[in-house]
């Protein structure tokens, strides 16, 4: 997908081993799902960012 793309593919994972997805036990904490929408935008802003040649300061 990479060569196809001519860009790096990234995963962000939202969730922990423990919440066992697709276990008996599969269980997910919805508290995480606010942090993973504050990472996406922060994400998604860097990479607006980067095609106008600035960087975020951390």
């Amino acid at each position: 997908m990479e060569e196809f793309l001519r860009a790096p593919i990234i995963f962000l994972g939202l969730s922990l081993p423990e919440h066992g997805y697709h276990a008996p036990n599969e269980n997910y904490d919805w508290a995480q799902t606010a942090g993973g929408i504050k990472m996406f935008v922060h994400y998604f802003a860097d990479i607006a960012r980067l095609g106008r040649g600035s960087r975020r300061a951390t």
